[in-house]
């Protein structure tokens, strides 16, 4: 027999349920597009995308592309989304 284990996270704040769902859920429902991380001439450049590779192309157009890096959502960033306020405040 297999037993199933179900992970869920949750959003608190003050007390107040804000949501519910697993980490892959929330991450999905409130954590926004990947952020593509570009840096070009010595400068960073961040920029949220559905469509990194285009943005990625479009940086490529203008400049020197030194490194780059796309960066996932995270659960800091839902609780920010549902809260308006980040983990410290």
């Amino acid at each position: 027999m297999t037993a199933f284990r179900w992970r869920f996270a949750r959003a608190v704040d003050a007390g107040r349920l804000l949501a519910l769902g697993t980490v892959t859920e929330l991450l999905q429902r409130h954590g926004g597009p990947p952020t593509l991380v570009v840096k070009a001439n010595g400068e960073e450049r961040r920029v949220q995308t559905e469509d990194p590779l285009a943005e990625l192309n479009r940086a490529a157009a203008t400049a020197t592309i030194d490194s780059f890096q796309m960066e996932r959502p995270t659960l800091e960033q839902v609780f920010l989304t549902l809260t308006g306020r980040s983990l410290r405040d």
